[in-house]
């Protein structure tokens, strides 16, 4: 890597200290030298600041981040574009979508919080909300300040650090006068995998939603809508129609809601996209070099930085790449081998990944499951036996 290119990184890097010492909000990761050259897949779109717009959501703090990776070239333009920018420059952004500006947002603001299948579809929900005139809120990162915000309404221990967080960054949004919230419940996602049994998502994130609107307190005041319908993200006619019928009720007009659901579904289409696309480059990368790589295979929330517990930065530490089920699950080609039922869309994913790395003689995989999932218990021997 060149010597410019190391350095920006140090810079980088200490800013990240320093900020990780003054804001406990907003943690930061520090950056390895070879994620650039590596490809670490971690979430979604690969991009750091491209033009005037993208520089200022940064240094006004409207974006939130991931972690690095990419490329830099090696122009003294992109360099001292790069150097100019603030602390969150050299981030993948999974949730870097621009809201509207306060005065643009005709029909005011919802928080969505930072939570399990938001990980998976918030594309689609960011487009959405910002083609019907929303301004969207987005909870922070995960960390600990985060999950004690809510411990006191988590009723009970047994369920999965993911879910408890839910707590945290609900009252985060609460707590910023965000007075409209939206966190639907989603039994279904999308069809990936024409031979698996069914597409149900788990039942926490089916229906977590519900356990919020009962425990948190804050909730019940007047002045606070939490919306939290259950729809189908089966396919776009079905998700369109339940879309239509939920946010009719608040008087927008059916065409609107039609052409923002359209919207945000191709972007999430086309996030899924991205994430095939550079898990197929990590690969060829793979390849050439002569380097191994490892699979993190759970769940789209395990890329948040609170639950992985820096599983990602420890392997990379040794040179070696990661990748993500969502990135490669796609290569599969599954010969029978599955002994449980194929219902939970989740899982279909994890089981193809196996299948795929099972193929790879340059790939190991690795399972990532959060405590209190009973849902694991079945696929960690069923991941095993393939």
């Amino acid at each position: 890597m060149d010597d410019k290119v190391r350095r920006l990184i140090d810079e980088t890097n200490d800013r990240l200290r320093m900020l990780n010492k003054q804001e406990d909000d907003y943690p930061a990761w520090i950056v390895d030298y070879d994620f650039l050259e590596r490809g670490l897949i971690q979430g979604n779109k690969w991009y750091g600041a491209e033009n005037e717009e993208q520089k200022k959501a940064l240094k006004d703090d409207t974006w939130a981040y991931g972690v690095l990776t990419g490329s830099i070239k090696d122009n003294n333009d992109e360099l001292n574009a790069l150097k100019q920018l603030d602390k969150r420059t050299l981030f993948i952004v999974f949730f870097d979508y621009e809201p509207l500006e306060e005065k643009d947002a005709k029909r005011g603001t919802v928080g969505i919080a930072r939570v399990l299948n938001m990980y998976e579809n918030f594309p689609l929900w960011a487009v959405f909300f910002k083609k019907l005139g929303y301004r969207v809120v987005l909870s922070p990162d995960s960390n600990r300040s985060i999950y004690e915000m809510g411990i006191e309404s988590i009723p009970s221990e047994s369920e999965c650090y993911p879910a408890k967080l839910a707590h945290g960054h609900v009252t985060w949004l609460l707590r910023n006068n965000v007075h409209f919230i939206f966190y639907p419940c989603i039994p279904y996602e999308r069809v990936e995998f024409d031979d698996a049994q069914n597409h149900y998502n788990c039942p926490i994130v089916t229906s977590y939603a519900e356990n919020i609107k009962n425990n948190v307190e804050e909730l019940r005041s007047p002045d606070v809508t939490f919306m939290n319908p259950f729809l189908a993200l089966t396919n776009e006619e079905i998700m369109t129609k339940r879309l239509v019928e939920e946010f009719g009720k608040l008087g927008i007009p059916e065409d609107e809601i039609r052409e923002a659901a359209h919207a945000g579904w191709l972007e999430m289409q086309k996030c899924r996209e991205d994430i095939q696309k550079k898990g197929e480059e990590t690969l060829e990368y793979l390849k050439k070099t002569g380097k191994r790589g490892i699979v993190l295979a759970g769940r789209p929330y395990h890329v948040d930085p609170e639950i992985n517990h820096g599983i990602p930065e420890l392997i990379t530490s040794y040179g070696i790449a990661v990748l993500t089920e969502d990135s490669i699950s796609h290569l599969a080609k599954m010969d029978g081998r599955l002994i449980v039922l194929n219902q939970w869309m989740y899982h279909s994913r994890l089981y193809a990944a196996a299948q795929f790395v099972r193929t790879q003689e340059n790939l190991d995989l690795i399972q990532l499951n959060s405590f209190g999932c009973g849902l694991d218990a079945v696929t960690t021997d069923q991941v095993n036996d393939i």
